[in-house]
């Protein structure tokens, strides 16, 4: 698995992390999908109601 063109390897390197931590994440993330969605949904609801725009800004045409 990459994710942002990075090894799970790589990332355990670059954050100075065990690998097998890094791992747990990803397998985490994985079986907890539905969970994680719903929380993202439930940020996303909060941050709007408070007037947090999430859209990112056009800086040029």
């Amino acid at each position: 698995m990459i994710v942002n063109e990075m090894t799970p390897a790589e990332v355990a390197e670059s954050k100075e992390l065990p690998l097998t931590a890094v791992y747990e994440a990803i397998e985490y993330c994985e079986t907890h999908q539905d969970l994680l969605k719903k929380e993202a949904e439930e940020e996303r609801c909060y941050l709007e109601k408070r007037g947090v725009s999430l859209e990112p800004k056009i800086t040029h045409r």
